[in-house]
């Protein structure tokens, strides 16, 4: 039925002395924006009056939770460089928060257009094979989504090298002995 709704941050708040009035309202349906939200978690006691004075008694509890942090990146391997002939590694990072974690070959990628999501994730520690490497520089572009679907914007990047062959002969120098020795055995050093 119609009525004209208010609401309170404080529970068991009379209808009469709430201050706070729905912003449209007098009919069957009342919303009031809400401006100036941080992260944390919100209770709202809501109670209407009828065309008759007739108040709600209990409040009606609107409860949610503001969460706009994006979950942190942290300890992504493999780093640095890896055996010349390595085949396959694992993929690893953690998150502060309980996330779903993605990777890409191309940096800048969305979270939403990564089509490779980790193998082992949704907590905060997430892993993934990866198979059929050479030789060479590697570059992945993670992002991670936490459960109230805030997504990464900014690539974390989990760099590393698989080792070249070393193909460079060794460099010898200051051979002895050298010119003419008057003894019959020596010491052959570089």
């Amino acid at each position: 039925e119609a009525a004209t709704c208010k609401y309170s941050t404080t529970p068991g708040v009379s209808y009469a002395g709430m201050i706070n009035t729905f912003s449209i309202t007098g009919s069957t349906a009342h919303s009031h924006l809400l401006t100036g939200l941080i992260n944390g978690n919100y209770n709202y006691y809501v109670k209407c009056k009828d065309l008759s004075n007739n108040a709600n008694p209990g409040d009606y509890v609107i409860a949610f939770s503001v969460d706009t942090v994006l979950p942190v990146i942290t300890n992504g391997q493999p780093t640095g460089t890896l055996p010349a002939g390595t085949t396959s590694t694992a993929l690893s990072a953690n998150t502060n928060e309980a996330a779903i974690c993605k990777y890409s070959l191309t940096p800048g990628t969305s979270y939403a257009s990564m089509t490779n999501t980790f193998a082992t994730t949704g907590g905060t520690a997430h892993t993934n094979p990866i198979f059929g490497l050479i030789n060479g520089n590697y570059n992945y572009y993670v992002k991670c989504k936490d459960i109230p679907n805030n997504a990464n914007t900014n690539d974390y990047v989990i760099s590393f090298i698989i080792g070249f062959p070393d193909a460079i002969p060794p460099v010898l120098s200051n051979g002895l002995p050298t010119g003419t020795i008057t003894t019959t055995s020596t010491t052959l050093s570089l």
